[in-house]
């Protein structure tokens, strides 16, 4: 039982973690290009956040505090990724 909790949880956080990352690098991608289109994706991003709290607290898999801290752990872990991947491809 427990170890299908940890292979949920690190499923979920490898999907969100992807999700997130796309949505931050778009959001990077048109900020630099300082279009004004950036803070709908910002928007976006935050709407994507709530959905996906929302999706885990209807899944009932684990506790509402749980799933908040899943999603904005996958969040900071993309916000790595992203930082790695930028210094990675030196932009």
């Amino acid at each position: 039982m427990i170890l299908k909790k940890i292979i949920y949880i690190l499923g979920l956080l490898f999907i969100m973690t992807f999700n997130f990352f796309c949505i931050e690098y778009i959001c990077y991608v048109v900020y630099a290009s300082k279009y004004k289109v950036f803070y709908l994706f910002f928007i976006l991003y935050f709407t994507i956040m709530h959905l996906l709290i929302k999706c885990l607290d209807k899944l009932n898999l684990f506790n509402k505090p749980i799933n908040t801290l899943l999603v904005l752990l996958s969040m900071f872990m993309s916000l790595g990724v992203l930082k790695l991947f930028l210094i990675y491809m030196k932009i």
